[in-house]
């Protein structure tokens, strides 16, 4: 089944996306989505211009694969990311998420999927999040979304890594 990986916030504006072992992660994640030739899909958040691109090592690790930028303007991106995919024909039932923050932008986005389009089946990788209360928070997303946790889920607070 193919996959669309969303990779959420990865800008050098967001602290926890400059953390180097969720930038490793994501891209082993980018890795995996093109060695099974699935889809790429990167967010950005655009308020405020501080927040600035996505990381380079993550768009040279996509290169010249099959992906979409897309920009929200709130802490949910599942409205831009569902439109992408209508548009470019992107598949809608199986979301991977990454990225930061994992309180805020993250939760967030895999809430407005699951509501907008509850047929999708949505993955989220812990090792390549992170967020400012650690990794407490992925139990909470497997109850009240029905997500599937894939990989580790590292033991430690995310904001050592900072």
């Amino acid at each position: 089944m193919k996959k669309t990986l969303v990779i959420i916030d990865m800008q050098y504006g967001f602290n926890n996306a400059n953390a180097q072992r969720t930038i490793n992660n994501v891209i082993k994640q980018i890795n995996l989505a093109k060695k099974e030739n699935n889809y790429i899909i990167i967010v950005e958040y655009l308020p405020h211009i501080n927040y600035k691109a996505t990381r380079p090592e993550i768009m040279m690790a996509i290169g010249d694969h099959a992906h979409i930028k897309v920009y929200k303007y709130l802490d949910d991106g599942s409205q831009p990311i569902l439109d992408a995919c209508k548009l470019h024909k992107y598949p809608t039932d199986l979301f991977r998420i990454c990225g930061v923050n994992t309180n805020a932008c993250v939760k967030q986005t895999i809430k407005g999927l699951f509501k907008r389009n509850s047929i999708s089946k949505l993955e989220i990788v812990p090792a390549a999040c992170n967020g400012y209360y650690g990794y407490r928070i992925f139990n909470d997303f497997k109850k009240e979304y029905n997500v599937k946790i894939v990989g580790y889920t590292p033991k430690s607070d995310a904001r050592k890594y900072i």
